[in-house]
């Protein structure tokens, strides 16, 4: 998270540990993003489901 892209602050992971890391990362700080992300790479959300799930989380979040 954060920092920049130089090869030495990246960590290839497969799409299993990617998912993984934004379940932990939701777990902690709790962001409707890396849940959607955790749920869209584990599987769980089809594209579709997904950009509806952004959209509404999205507005909900510009209208506090």
């Amino acid at each position: 998270m954060g920092g920049s892209d130089e090869p030495t602050n990246l960590v290839e992971l497969s799409i299993e540990e990617h998912a993984k890391a934004h379940k932990t990362l939701y777990e902690i700080y709790g962001k409707w993003q890396d849940y959607i992300a955790w749920k869209g790479l584990s599987g769980s959300l089809d594209s579709r489901e997904i950009i509806s799930e952004s959209t509404k989380r999205s507005e909900e979040h510009t209208s506090e």
